[in-house]
């Protein structure tokens, strides 16, 4: 090989290993971003389930106390009785919970049927929750319905 030859070959080298950090450069900051988004996504997956648990968990507080249905039963549908919890800390959910009577009728797959003395009340559950340091919220609507002997 000729001196002339080993001058233009030189640069070559460099210029291929600047591609090739480039390249990798690149990929690396793709993989950086994606694992980002990522997290991300996976902490806003927890959060909606802790709002969706803590709007559960107030519709099922309303449910096991059976004082509040006759109360809704007394207001005969109008008003819906409400209970909200309130929290100054951040991370902690912001409840609320309401009933609401929504009228009488027979009682689906029961073998009490009209006429027969009695008649199911029927009733309306929603729990909410909001968590508002990551605005997640969450609401869960219940129905049911008590036996009770018709007034009729």
């Amino acid at each position: 090989m000729t001196a002339l030859q080993l001058n233009k070959e030189r640069g070559s080298a460099l210029m291929l290993s600047l591609l090739l950090i480039f390249v990798m450069s690149l990929i690396g900051v793709s993989t950086m971003r994606s694992a980002t988004l990522e997290k991300r996504m996976a902490a806003n997956s927890v959060q909606t389930a802790y709002a969706f648990q803590a709007a559960e968990t107030a519709t099922e507080e309303r449910v096991n106390d059976q004082t509040v249905f006759s109360n809704a039963y007394t207001l005969n549908g109008t008003s819906i009785i409400k209970n909200t919890t309130q929290t100054t800390d951040p991370k902690k959910p912001i409840t609320s919970n309401s009933v609401r009577y929504l009228g009488e009728g027979g009682a689906t797959g029961n073998s009490i049927g009209l006429g027969s003395g009695f008649t199911a009340l029927r009733f309306e559950v929603i729990g909410e929750a909001e968590l508002p340091a990551v605005n997640a919220r969450a609401q869960v609507v219940q129905g049911g319905y008590l036996i009770a002997p018709s007034l009729q």
